[in-house]
């Protein structure tokens, strides 16, 4: 892909999308939970529906963008954090997938 202003508004516009729902993602799982339950409660199921298709969502933004942008979409990988930690955490920990 060529390097034009259009282009360029066209992957930072992405890249927001991508970090705004790295944040969504993040504040309805770890950051949420940790400020309002102070780290001392199970998450609700709900909770962790919810980050796991907001997950779903950040993840499918990454595909399309590796598609569209090519190399260039590593860059969201930096926000990959805030919208995989919740799922991948309860994954690991030993807990069933709450598609």
């Amino acid at each position: 892909m060529l390097d034009t202003p259009r282009t360029r508004y066209a992957f930072a516009a992405a890249f927001g999308l991508a970090l705004l729902v790295a944040a969504a993602g993040f504040w309805v799982g770890p950051g949420r939970w940790l400020i309002h339950d102070r780290g001392n409660d199970v998450p609700s199921a709900e909770t962790l529906r919810l980050c796991s298709h907001i997950a779903a969502v950040w993840v499918a933004l990454f595909v399309i963008s590796l598609s569209v942008f090519r190399t260039r979409a590593l860059w969201f990988l930096l926000t990959a954090p805030l919208a995989l930690w919740w799922p991948l955490m309860f994954g690991i920990v030993g807990g069933t997938w709450v598609w």
